[in-house]
C-alpha cells in the first residue's frame, strides 16, 4: 500500500483557493477518511507552518495533530537523509538565499522523512531544470530518489472526486507510462486539433504562398531566411545583445519566437499541465470551438533527437540546422532538442523546450491526446486552482502582463458586478 506526505502548500492553495472549508468541506473529510486508513499524512513540521494562521485551517491542522496526522520527523533514519540532501543543494550551486530557505525549511525534512520511510511526497510544485533560486521539492525528490504527485493525481491514486484533469492524466500513463513531468517526454499543446506541428517558418511560407498546396521550402532557402530574414536584421539593430552579452543564434532566434517572430524553433514543453493549457484556450472555425491536441515526444528516442549542448550552441545557425557538429559522425537523428533555461521568465515559466531541425514532425514520432472542446473550460479552472497555471503566470513578463490585461481578456470575478458600472 502506497502511503502518501503532504506539503504545506497542498493546505493552503486548498483552503485559499480551491477547496474552502466552507464551499468544499468534503474534500478536508475526504482527507481525514484516508488518514485513518492509513494512506495520507504530513511532518511536524508542516504542522508549525500551518499552526499560526489563526484560521480554520489552523484549526483543522490543530484537530488532526492529536490523530498523528502530523509525523515527527526527528528520528536517525531522517536526519541522516537531510544531511545527505544538504551536501547535494551545496553541490548544484543554488543561491546563498535558496540554500538557506531550504535547510530551514518543512521541505527539506518532508523528502527526507519521505526516501528514509518509503512515502511518496504530495507537492504541488514543478520540477525546474538548472533552477538556482530556489530548491524546488520535486528537484529534491528526483535527487534522492523519491516520487512525488500533485493533488490531481493523489486523488487518483488513492480515490476520490475524479476530475477531468486526472482522466487526461490516465490517459497520459496509459500511453508512455508518465506522470506528466519526466525529463524523457515533451509535450506541446495546440486550440485547434486539427493543425499540424510544423515550424512558424514553415507556416509563414505557407501563407505567403496561399496558391500552392504545402510549399516545402528547399533546406538552402529555409537556413537562407533565418539568416538574411532574422538573424542579420535583428543583430543590426542590437537585439542580439542583453546586458552586454552577445547572444548566440540560437538564443537570438528563441527570444525572437517569443516575441512572436516565425523561426525554425517549435516550442513544447516538459510540463503536461503547461501543455494542457495551450491545448484549451479557445479556438473557434465557423462559429464552432475547435478541440485541442496534446502531442507527446520521447526524447530518449536516440534515433530521431539529440540534446544540443555545450560547444554546440554556440555554432551558427547554419551547421546546427545541417547537423554539421561535433559529433555528426555518430548520429542519424534528424531533430535537436534544447532547454533556453534563463532566457527570460516567460521562457522558464512554462519550462521551455524547443525542437527544431526540419520543417514539420512527422506523425510517426507523435503520439497524441484529443480534448473534446466541451471540457476545454473545466480543465483550465481546474489546473488554474490545483498548479496555478493561467495566461499571467505563464506569460510572467511585460509584454505578457500586459496582454493579460488587454481589451479582449475578462476582467476578474469581482469586477464583472453590475456595482461596479453604477
Amino acid at each position: 500500500m502506497s502511503r502518501y506526505l503532504l506539503d504545506t502548500n497542498i493546505f493552503i492553495e486548498a483552503h485559499q483557493r480551491y477547496y474552502p472549508f466552507d464551499i468544499r468541506p468534503d474534500f478536508w473529510d475526504w482527507l481525514e477518511r484516508k488518514h485513518e486508513k492509513g494512506f495520507v499524512f504530513s511532518i511536524k513540521e508542516v504542522y508549525d507552518e500551518l499552526r499560526f494562521s489563526e484560521d480554520e485551517l489552523s484549526e483543522w491542522a490543530e484537530k488532526m495533530s492529536m490523530r498523528k496526522f502530523f509525523k515527527e520527523a526527528g528520528d536517525v533514519a531522517t536526519i541522516n537523509k537531510v544531511e545527505e540532501l544538504r551536501s547535494w543543494a551545496d553541490t548544484e550551486k543554488f543561491t546563498k538565499e535558496a540554500g538557506g530557505k531550504f535547510y530551514d525549511s518543512a521541505d527539506i525534512f518532508l523528502v527526507a522523512y519521505a526516501k528514509a520511510h518509503d512515502f511518496i511526497v504530495v507537492t504541488n510544485e514543478v520540477y525546474g531544470e538548472n533552477i538556482k533560486r530556489k530548491v524546488k521539492i520535486p528537484n529534491a525528490c528526483k535527487f534522492i530518489g523519491v516520487e512525488y504527485v500533485n493533488t490531481f493525481q493523489l486523488l487518483r491514486k488513492v480515490g476520490g472526486a475524479r476530475s477531468v484533469t486526472a482522466r487526461y492524466l490516465q490517459t497520459l500513463k496509459e500511453l508512455t507510462g508518465s506522470e506528466g513531468s519526466e525529463d524523457n517526454y515533451a509535450y506541446r499543446g495546440q486550440e485547434n486539433a486539427d493543425w499540424e506541428v510544423e515550424s512558424g517558418a514553415l507556416r509563414r511560407f505557407n501563407k505567403t504562398n496561399p496558391s500552392v498546396k504545402k510549399p516545402d521550402p528547399s533546406e538552402e532557402v529555409f537556413i537562407s531566411y533565418h539568416e538574411k530574414e532574422l538573424l542579420e536584421p535583428a543583430r543590426m539593430n542590437r537585439y542580439g545583445v542583453e546586458e552586454g552579452y552577445e547572444l548566440s543564434d540560437l538564443e537570438l532566434l528563441a527570444k525572437l519566437q517569443h516575441r512572436g517572430a516565425a523561426t525554425c524553433l517549435i516550442d513544447f514543453t516538459r510540463n503536461f499541465f503547461v501543455a494542457m493549457w495551450f491545448a484549451c484556450q479557445p479556438h473557434k472555425e465557423k462559429g464552432k470551438e475547435k478541440n485541442g491536441k496534446i502531442f507527446i515526444l520521447n526524447t530518449s528516442d536516440e534515433k530521431n533527437f539529440r540534446s544540443l549542448e555545450g560547444e554546440d550552441l554556440e555554432k551558427k545557425v547554419r551547421p546546427i540546422l545541417t547537423f554539421q557538429t561535433r559529433d555528426e559522425t555518430t548520429s542519424q537523428a534528424s531533430w535537436w532538442y534544447w532547454s533556453p533555461h534563463g532566457l527570460d521568465q516567460r521562457i522558464i515559466k512554462q519550462d521551455s523546450l524547443f525542437i527544431f531541425g526540419q520543417q514539420k514532425i512527422e506523425n510517426t514520432l507523435l503520439q497524441e491526446i484529443e480534448i473534446p472542446n466541451k471540457h476545454k473550460n473545466e480543465i483550465l479552472k481546474e489546473i488554474e486552482r490545483s498548479v496555478d497555471i493561467t495566461e499571467r503566470a505563464l506569460f510572467k513578463d511585460l509584454q505578457g502582463f500586459a496582454e493579460s490585461h488587454g481589451p479582449d481578456k475578462p476582467l476578474p470575478p469581482g469586477y464583472r458586478d453590475a456595482k461596479y458600472y453604477l
